[in-house]
């Protein structure tokens, strides 16, 4: 099971301090250029000034926040870096360092020193370049279920599995891909109990409401209905990036959580309307269609079960694939001369040849030319001999 931290997540601080290109921080990773911003943290390129390596630098910039959604968010950023220390599969994100700017007494802006991809992530690929074919969303799908096996195992639970978090490393030309952002993952319920107080909330009361910690249009419907998650949640967001990567839209873009809610019971509609026409296989929409059952219950439970289904599905569309390709090479190809008459000379005049009834039969053959002008002369010397 997971651990949380031993200690309290320090006060969230007021408005962060300037950080711009060319700063250094935590004493050795120079800031290079912002690269991307979301809503509570800012994203620069660094560099390891030690190691000489390209770092990710993640600042957290959350307004003020002593209380709502700063307060909260805070401490998701913090929670976050201690989830990735713990984790260490090749598919999940990296993480090298944590601090605070400014004052060392915890009191500064929080930072995450994580490993650079340069890849981008998987929304900017769908968006350059379009659906992509079942066999790259299975490489991405099985990759993400093998990270999500070492969270789960460790009691963490994701609950933001989207194209943004899916980010993209090249590595001796292809690319890796990673799951990142475990800034809202919930902490299994044990280790909730075990460190009662040390995690960050679920949710933020804000002007007498409660603001959920999920992206609607990946999220599954229980997160909608603010009912506990588990790993069949994160499986639920998964299957809904890879109708996404095969179709290449997103079945759930409902900006309205309720409309969002009603549209996820009919989820088995959506897929079929999205895949079929693509040319997915019935057997990848059906594995699909279970992944995204709206009862937690009746979905795939383990992301183990979900990579080796769709590794199986995809089997019979990869040879059909092959089977398809080949037929299409052969229709390109000129067709063949006629073949160029051969004269064969056979090994003995005669040949025994065996049948399938297992009956023995002999084929009698005449000699070649040469051999049957030979015999006609050798006859006739013959002849001659003997009527002297």
């Amino acid at each position: 099971m997971g651990t949380a931290p031993k200690t309290p997540p320090p006060k969230a601080p007021d408005p962060p301090p300037s950080i711009k290109v060319g700063d250094t921080v935590l004493d050795r990773y120079r800031v290079v250029e912002q690269i991307a911003s979301g809503g509570h943290s800012v994203v620069f390129r660094g560099q390891d000034e030690r190691l000489s390596r390209p770092v990710c630098i993640k600042v957290f910039s959350g307004l003020g926040g002593k209380s709502g959604v700063g307060r909260t968010s805070y401490e998701h950023f913090v929670q976050e870096a201690f989830a990735l220390s713990r984790l260490t599969h090749p598919n999940t994100l990296r993480i090298y360092d944590f601090g605070h700017l400014g004052p060392k007494d915890a009191e500064g802006m929080p930072l995450q020193i994580c490993e650079y991809m340069n890849g981008g992530t998987l929304s900017n690929v769908v968006r350059e370049k379009g659906k992509q074919s079942v066999q790259e969303t299975a490489l991405v799908v099985s990759a993400m279920c093998a990270a999500l096996a070492e969270a789960h195992g460790l009691g963490i639970v994701h609950r933001d599995i989207k194209p943004q978090n899916i980010l993209f490393g090249e590595v001796g030309g292809k690319k890796l891909p990673k799951l990142a952002d475990f800034g809202i993952a919930k902490w299994s319920v044990a280790a909730d109990a075990e460190d009662s107080g040390q995690r960050a909330e679920d949710t933020a009361i804000v002007a007498g409401q409660k603001l959920a910690m999920y992206s609607p249009s990946w999220a599954a419907p229980e997160q909608l209905a603010g009912q506990p998650v588990s790993p069949a949640t994160d499986i639920y967001s998964l299957a809904v990036v890879a109708v996404y990567m095969l179709s290449g839209k997103a079945i759930f873009a409902d900006e309205d959580v309720y409309a969002g809610y009603k549209k996820r019971r009919h989820a088995d509609d959506l897929i079929r309307d999205a895949l079929k026409p693509n040319g997915v296989s019935p057997a990848v929409i059906q594995l699909l269609t279970r992944a995204l059952a709206f009862d937690p219950k009746k979905r795939i439970s383990k992301v183990d079960e979900l990579s080796s289904e769709l590794a199986t599905a995809i089997e019979p569309a990869t040879e059909e694939f092959a089977k398809q390709t080949a037929e299409s090479l052969t229709q390109d190809m000129p067709l063949p001369l006629p073949p160029t008459p051969v004269l064969h000379t056979p090994t003995a005049p005669n040949n025994a040849i065996t049948p399938p009834s297992g009956e023995r039969i002999v084929e009698q053959r005449s000699a070649p030319p040469q051999q049957q002008q030979h015999n006609q002369q050798h006859n006739q010397q013959h002849n001659q001999q003997h009527n002297q």
